[in-house]
């Protein structure tokens, strides 16, 4: 997850490719040092929202595609752990009712355990939904050439 959120990170923060020769980039980066951050008085003032649009990197429909769908892959997998914790959970529970000899301190601790494994791969799948979003809204030109990016490194 964190491999596509600093994937996303560095898409969003390209510069655009000025074939055209503008220099809207340049204009951005001497706003930046005159103005010094971007929460600055006169920033606000040199600095227009077009411009900074302008100033984006685009991508082709299919490099956006690709990434959701790299996304997509790791999500089907978090899925597919997520429901195998779940039916692990629901396997113990299930011997573990009617067990009278059991103190519930104990059953709820060793359930705890597919609980707290069931929350941290949903707070991953949040994750991976919003880093999907965040390539969706990433600006597209349609008249770039289609091509696949290299698939994002991680490790397992």
């Amino acid at each position: 997850v964190t491999a596509f959120e600093k994937q996303l990170d560095l898409e969003q923060r390209l510069p655009a490719d000025d074939a055209d020769g503008d220099d809207g980039a340049g204009k951005i980066a001497l706003a930046r040092s005159l103005g010094g951050s971007d929460d600055a008085q006169g920033m606000a003032r040199i600095r227009s929202a077009a411009l900074e649009e302008r100033s984006r990197r685009r991508f082709s429909p299919l490099h956006v595609a690709a990434r959701q769908a790299q996304v997509a892959a790791v999500a089907a997998r978090a899925a597919a752990a997520a429901a195998q914790v779940q039916a692990a959970h629901d396997a113990l529970a299930g011997r573990l009712a009617g067990r009278l000899w059991l103190p519930p301190a104990l059953a709820g601790g060793w359930l705890a355990a597919h609980r707290q494994t069931l929350a941290t791969l949903a707070a991953l799948q949040a994750r991976l939904a919003a880093t999907a979003e965040g390539f969706g809204a990433l600006p597209v030109d349609d008249t770039l050439p289609a091509a696949a990016p290299r698939e994002v490194a991680w490790s397992d």
